[in-house]
C-alpha cells in the first residue's frame, strides 16, 4: 500500500541522515506527520517500517472508529 511505501522512504531518509523537515519536505507531508509517526512508532530507537505498519494497524483495529 502507499501508507507501507511511505514508510519505507521515511526509513531510507533516516539513514541517509536526513533531517525532520528534509524527509517532510521531500514527501510533501509536514514536519508534525513525519515526526509523529516516527516518535508513534520506533522501537528500541530504531524506525522499523514493518513494525511500524503492524503497530498502526493494532492501533487502527482498536480504534472506535474503523475508518469505514
Amino acid at each position: 500500500t502507499t501508507l507501507f511505501r511511505s514508510r519505507n522512504e521515511i526509513k531510507a531518509l533516516l539513514d541517509k541522515q536526513y533531517s525532520y523537515r528534509a524527509i517532510a519536505r521531500t514527501m510533501g507531508r509536514s514536519v508534525s506527520t513525519i515526526s509523529d509517526e516516527i516518535a508513534r512508532n520506533t522501537v528500541n530507537d530504531c524506525y522499523d517500517p514493518k513494525k511500524a505498519h503492524a503497530k498502526a494497524k493494532v492501533r487502527r483495529t482498536a480504534a472506535k472508529y474503523q475508518g469505514i
